[in-house]
């Protein structure tokens, strides 16, 4: 992955595009930024980063979604993407703990 490469995440039954953004910023393997629209936010984009910083003898894993949506219409959608991120830490917590999952 570069900066300016763009990505793509297709429905796994339908096979239409779901996410789509592109890389705004990497430092491997520390930081990494990118632009972040979800279908249901039509044309407008969202921004995510990634940073790992050294803690404590182990790793400090940091994610800031920014730029969603506001107001009551929008409710569900930043709910819909809180579980989202909540069920990926999840994985990627199991997946290092050796959990099989």
């Amino acid at each position: 992955m570069a900066k300016g490469a763009t990505l793509a995440m297709f429905g796994a039954t339908s096979g239409d595009l779901m996410i789509w953004g592109k890389v705004l910023a990497l430092r491997p393997p520390e930081y990494l930024e990118y632009t972040l629209t979800i279908k249901p936010m039509g044309e407008a984009g969202s921004l995510v980063k990634w940073t790992l910083e050294p803690a404590g003898g182990g790793t400090r894993l940091s994610l800031e979604h920014s730029g969603l949506p506001a107001g009551a219409e929008a409710f569900g959608l930043v709910l819909a993407l809180d579980t989202g991120w909540d069920g990926h830490m999840g994985q990627m917590r199991d997946a290092i703990h050796g959990d099989g999952k």
